[in-house]
């Protein structure tokens, strides 16, 4: 890492990694570590960083990154106060109850673009967004851009992730408050895969540490606007930092929280009496 891309000064915060404290006395040894219980609890400060309470301030947020590097964590890491707040949280990605392994009771797994217009007080969450609505293709329907700018009076908001800004669908960028640029780092190439078989390609080993760096995205709705995720200083334009944080990954609540090699639900926008398409109508004039 550069320390000198990355102030170390301007970081908001740094979490600490375990450390064993030595018992009473100057000769004792050293005890072993207690790892703390994997519950959810809103009372839990790493459910309540700095960090999280600034991008939970923003109602439609997106996560920018590369594969494997921290987007979908940190959109889940971002969400599980909400889960233990009792909020509903509707996902593309299956969300597990940290302490037993399975999906949350709170969880519903986001198949239809109709689920929405029933959802309140419920946090909506859009992994890898690029596989639902496309900047390229014709992005999200018509009838989910109208709802999703009024999901403030059902109180759900709503968080995406997308490998870069630019691809990503328009009017969502339009919508979002903050975007959130993740970056791993220090891989794990020793990393063992849950079929116990060793990782042999080391390029998609997981990383163990994300910066996380907040952006101020209220004016960076075109796709050019790109540019302006940057720390560089000499730039004119560029947009606001609102927060840094370094996170480790392994051992937190937010790894045993999700499955990062699971798939992603695709959200299904097809008629629910035949199955078929619903067409997108486009007038021609006549209303003018």
């Amino acid at each position: 890492m550069n320390a000198s891309k990355v102030d170390l000064a301007e970081l908001d915060e740094l979490l600490p990694l375990e450390t064993t404290q030595g018992a009473e006395g100057g000769g004792a040894a050293a005890a072993p570590a207690v790892a703390p219980p994997v519950i959810l609890d809103p009372s839990n400060p790493l459910l309540r960083t700095r960090g999280i309470l600034k991008r939970r301030n923003a109602p439609v947020r997106g996560y920018c990154g590369l594969n494997g590097h921290g987007k979908s964590f940190a959109m889940v890491r971002d969400t599980l106060l909400g889960l233990a707040l009792g909020n509903r949280v509707l996902s593309t990605v299956e969300i597990l109850d940290p302490h037993t392994g399975n999906p949350h009771p709170n969880f519903e797994l986001f198949r239809s673009w109709q689920q929405l217009h029933t959802a309140r007080n419920a946090e909506i969450l859009l992994d890898e967004i690029t596989g639902v609505m496309d900047a390229r293709d014709s992005g999200m329907p018509k009838h989910v851009r109208r709802l999703i700018p009024q999901l403030r009076r059902a109180n759900c908001p709503v968080s995406w992730t997308g490998i870069d800004w630019d691809n990503s669908d328009r009017r969502m960028r339009q919508l979002t408050w903050a975007m959130v640029r993740c970056v791993g780092h220090f891989p794990n190439r020793a990393a063992i895969r849950t079929d116990g078989a060793r990782d042999s390609v080391s390029m998609w080993a997981p990383n163990r540490l994300f910066i996380l760096t907040t952006f101020d995205a209220k004016r960076m709705s075109a796709s050019d606007d790109s540019a302006q995720i940057t720390e560089e200083r000499e730039r004119k334009r560029r947009a606001r930092v609102l927060n840094r944080e370094f996170v480790r990954g392994p051992g937190s609540l937010a790894f045993r929280a999700y499955n990062t090699l699971e798939s992603v639900s695709q959200v299904d926008n097809s008629c629910q009496v035949c199955g078929g398409r619903i067409p997108e109508k486009v007038c021609r004039g006549h209303g003018e």
